[in-house]
């Protein structure tokens, strides 16, 4: 990955979202957008293939990631 062309404003915009509250619903619901997207993205292209039951297997951990998430 290449460097910040500013480490600084990262650094400062890195230290100011961690001071600004955030709605827990829609933190959730932004959580849920980037596990759907990252299912169709990634999952969904591995259905169909592989060993039997890697759908319910993908499911099952889309689950336990959001359980510890919530």
């Amino acid at each position: 990955m290449p460097g910040s062309a500013s480490p600084e404003g990262d650094l400062g915009a890195y230290a100011s979202a961690r001071t600004t509250l955030v709605d827990p619903r829609a933190f959730k619901r932004a959580v849920d957008a980037a596990t759907v997207l990252a299912f169709l993205l990634l999952d969904l292209a591995n259905m169909g293939e592989g060993e039997l039951g890697l759908t319910e297997q993908i499911v099952d951990r889309r689950n336990d990631l959001a359980r510890h998430l919530l």
